[in-house]
């Protein structure tokens, strides 16, 4: 219902272009290629997402198009794209301070580094993306954090430490 409710304020908003900002646009795009995500359409919530990002007027939308860009890329296994695009959210992400959106991005970069077997930039990583899930008091964002950290610590041979990770998951 997502996908459809999204096409209608769509619809809503080429029918009537005098009564919205840009920044409704991009609000609008970006929840769609969010439910297209979600839905597994990944070619269709990319297209959405760049669309998105035509309309985004500061360094919040950008950043905030761009980790969903990097997600995308990183379930189609398009990890050249998914890292560049999660490094550039990262590189937008100045002009405000959403705690949940850094622990999004923390946490999608740290894995893109650990899937490319970037270890060392990784664990340098971990520090930041636990903070941001932390104070995020999320609970999405924690099991993303500790389900990562330990995927790496695994991977690395830190037995021990990827238990501890694999508990808190």
């Amino acid at each position: 219902k997502g996908i459809t409710y999204a096409n209608q304020v769509i619809k809503t908003f080429e029918d009537h272009p005098n009564t919205i900002s840009k920044n409704m646009l991009w609000y609008a795009y970006n929840n769609l290629g969010i439910n297209y995500d979600d839905d597994k359409q990944y070619e269709k919530a990319i297209e959405s997402h760049l669309k998105a990002l035509t309309d985004g007027i500061n360094a919040s939308d950008s950043s905030y198009s761009y980790n969903n860009l990097g997600n995308t890329y990183k379930k189609l296994k398009q990890f050249k794209q998914s890292e560049k695009n999660l490094n550039l959210s990262l590189k937008h992400s100045t002009d405000y301070d959403d705690i949940y959106h850094f622990a999004t991005v923390y946490s999608n970069v740290l894995d893109i580094e650990r899937i490319n077997k970037n270890y060392q930039k990784a664990n340098s990583l971990l520090d930041s993306a636990y903070y941001f899930a932390a104070k995020s008091k999320s609970p999405e964002k924690l099991i993303d954090f500790y389900n990562y950290a330990y995927l790496l610590k695994k991977e690395t041979g830190n037995y021990p430490v990827a238990i501890e990770y694999l508990s808190q998951y």
